[in-house]
Order: C-alpha cells, then structure tokens, then sequence
C-alpha cells in the first residue's frame, strides 16, 4: 500500500492557499521520507514532482537541484520517463532550470517531452499548451521574445480551443504581454492581453486556492506594467478568497 497521494495533495492546495509554504514543505517532505522508506516508487515520484513546484515558490535553487538529481535517473530507470506523467515531471524539472537561470539545461528535454506527447495525445490537450508554455519560457529567459510570443500564442489557441483551464488562460495572456512588451512596450497586443486577462480573473471562475496561486504569480505583472488600479482589486480579491478558503476549514 503506497503513501496516501490524493489526500496529501488536498493537504498541500491548502497550504498553498493559505500561502503557507512551510507547512507545504514539511508535509511533502515527510511524505517523500514515508514513500522512500517504504519502497513507493510511485509516491516518491508525485512528492519529488511537487517539490519542485515548491521550491520555485520558495525561490530555493540549491532545493531544487537536490530533487532534480534524485528525480532525473528515476524518470530514466523502469520507463517512467516515456509515461505521460513521467513526461509532465520532465517538463516541471524544465521549468525550474528556466525559473533558476539555466534555460540551456532545460533544452534537451524538450525533445523527450515532444515525443511521449506526440505518441500518446490528440492534437488539442492541455499538456501540448503546458510544453508551449514552457519552451516559451525558455526563450524569454535567453531574449528571444519573438519566439516566445509565437509559442505562447499556440498556447493560448490550444487553450481556447479546449474552451476550460480559464485560469491558465489568462496567465498565458498575461505572459505574452510581457514578452511583447519586452520586444516593443508600445505594441497595442499588451494592452489587449492585460484587459482580457483582467476580465477573466474578475469574472466568473472558482475561487480556490489555484485562484490564489493564479493571482500570486500574476499580481506582480499587472503592478510592474502600470496596471496599478487593476492590481489593487486582484489583491483585495486574492485576501477575500484566502479568507474563505480559511473559513471553508474551519467549519468543517
């Protein structure tokens, strides 16, 4: 019997709704003790994969490396790597070599990605969009912002042709913006993206912890833009959601 996956990462949504990572890092690392000494590959697989997640929030790159060189030869061994799953954690140790500095690093992983994605996806599905995401965050990271634009807009056409994941929507038009803006701060698309990104984000979706996650990552790019009216109600709106995501526990 494996470590109990599906109830530790409810555990860890609330943590990270509540923005409390140290909470988040000492369950996911009791956890990954637990399926290491209990020989659940599986577990060990889920818990490496969501510390990596958390140390891009916690901004510890020397953490991060740790799980990398432990997650890295598992994927390798037994097939795991060519598993859509396997394929995801590659992607996620990609993002964090982008997040750290190394996007050169991240390259060569691409390509395994591509692969298992072409083999076991449909055209449309939202991990095409994920990979997109991320090789376009690798060309911000070395300046290449035309390229970056194009994938995020293959992004966001995967996405909208999915008609669901609005949240990742509007991140995915607010990252555009910013790589548009990094190549002409005075191209129209910017503005365009900020308002639809803006009008997701206050209209009808959940308000969750992703929600609060969406907007922690968000927030900061609306202000660095000069969306300052804008990035004063997506904080109130982000406290107000925090606030009944605590409450929603408490009463239960």
């Amino acid at each position: 019997m494996g470590i109990p996956i599906e109830r530790i990462i409810q555990k860890l949504e609330f943590h990270f709704g509540q923005e409390d990572l140290p909470s988040a890092r000492s369950l996911l690392s009791y956890w990954r003790a637990e399926a290491q000494a209990t020989g659940d590959e599986r577990g060990l697989l889920e818990m490496l994969n969501e510390q990596l997640g958390l140390y891009r929030r916690l901004d510890d790159k020397d953490a991060s490396q740790e799980v990398i060189d432990t997650l890295l030869p598992l994927l390798k061994e037994g097939g795991w790597g060519e598993t859509l799953s396997g394929a995801t954690m590659y992607l996620n140790i990609a993002t964090n070599y982008c997040h750290f500095g190394s996007p050169q690093k991240a390259q060569p992983l691409y390509p395994l990605v591509q692969a298992t994605f072409d083999r076991l996806l449909p055209p449309y599905d939202y991990h095409r969009a994920g990979l997109d995401n991320n090789r376009a965050a690798s060309m911000c990271a070395v300046g290449d912002y035309k390229t970056a634009a194009e994938l995020y807009t293959r992004a966001l056409d995967c996405l909208l042709h999915l008609g669901t994941y609005t949240p990742e929507v509007a991140v995915t038009l607010v990252n555009r913006a910013t790589a548009l803006y990094q190549a002409d701060p005075l191209d129209p698309q910017v503005d365009e993206d900020m308002e639809r990104a803006y009008a997701i984000l206050t209209g009808d979706i959940p308000q969750d912890s992703d929600y609060v996650f969406v907007l922690g990552k968000l927030i900061p790019i609306f202000d660095h833009l000069g969306y300052f009216a804008y990035t004063a109600d997506l904080k109130a709106r982000k406290e107000r959601t925090m606030e009944k995501l605590r409450k929603n526990v408490v009463g239960t």
